[in-house]
């Protein structure tokens, strides 16, 4: 597990708990991130062809207000590692644009796609080799912080947050996407849910 280190301990910002029996328990301990580099967030891990792992993860231009959208130009960058726990930040930067927050990364075919949240608004960036991406368009207004998912060899589903609850949509190219009815997950009373990680 990868996660945003609330309580400020990490000085990568980020935090790693790992597991031995098949996810019952969990031992939290803090991201290794070298050169030893300060203020990544929302990490997003993906599985590459050598087994390494890389992590993406944004780094904020300003110190992020709860509750608020991220303001000024925020990052995406990343970093690859062997064993889970110790990571070497790549050079230069995946991409960058205003209030952008929450990488999702799948890689579709022979493309990476990159989809950021931009408050409710979701966009999509993409890249030949997972590191230069390059903006593409909107996906859509409302409904962002999102996590796409293989669900067979042809179709992905992205599962986001709007409306207060989490819905989905299916693509088979990373780019133009069917949505579907109803929602996945819905909370009771007056509730909202979000950041989906199925």
């Amino acid at each position: 597990i990868y996660a945003v280190d609330g309580s400020h301990r990490s000085r990568s910002g980020i935090i790693v708990a790992l597991s031995e029996d098949e996810g019952k328990s969990w031992n939290q301990g803090l991201l290794q991130l070298k050169p030893n580099m300060a203020g990544g967030a929302d990490p997003d891990a993906v599985l590459l062809g050598d087994g390494r792992i890389r992590l993406y993860y944004i780094r904020f231009s300003g110190r992020p207000v709860p509750g608020e959208m991220p303001r000024g130009e925020n990052s995406v960058h990343s970093a690859v590692s062997s064993d889970g726990i110790h990571f070497v930040e790549e050079e230069g930067i995946r991409y960058r644009q205003e209030q952008i927050t929450d990488p999702d990364v799948v890689k579709i075919g022979n493309r990476w796609f990159m989809y950021l949240a931009q408050g409710p608004r979701l966009i999509v960036t993409s890249s030949q080799d997972g590191l230069h991406f390059e903006y593409e368009e909107i996906v859509r207004e409302d409904g962002s912080v999102s996590s796409t998912v293989p669900i067979n060899s042809n179709l992905w589903r992205q599962y986001y947050c709007t409306d207060g609850a989490i819905k989905s949509s299916v693509t088979d190219d990373g780019l133009h996407w069917t949505k579907e009815e109803g929602a996945r997950l819905k909370p009771e009373g007056n509730f909202m849910i979000c950041d989906p990680a199925p």
